[in-house]
């Protein structure tokens, strides 16, 4: 979903999450509530309390983030 431009970080350390156009505006169509687990989520990841999981192969350079239960 995210294409995050740095590494895993510390807590102490802040990890800067950058989208590119097409899964920003996937966010901005979804309805209110989904979007806001949906930001809620990369910030979680921004902060440090989520941690993206790495894709493979022709992913390779991309993030999966789970949001929700």
């Amino acid at each position: 979903m995210a294409r995050q431009r740095t590494i895993r970080s510390l807590r102490w350390m802040k990890t800067k999450v950058t989208l590119d156009a097409q899964p920003l505006d996937f966010i901005r169509r979804q309805p209110p509530e989904s979007k806001r687990a949906l930001r809620e989520a990369l910030r979680d990841v921004e902060s440090g309390h989520a941690f993206p999981i790495p894709l493979e192969d022709d992913l390779e350079g991309f993030y999966k983030v789970r949001v929700g239960d």
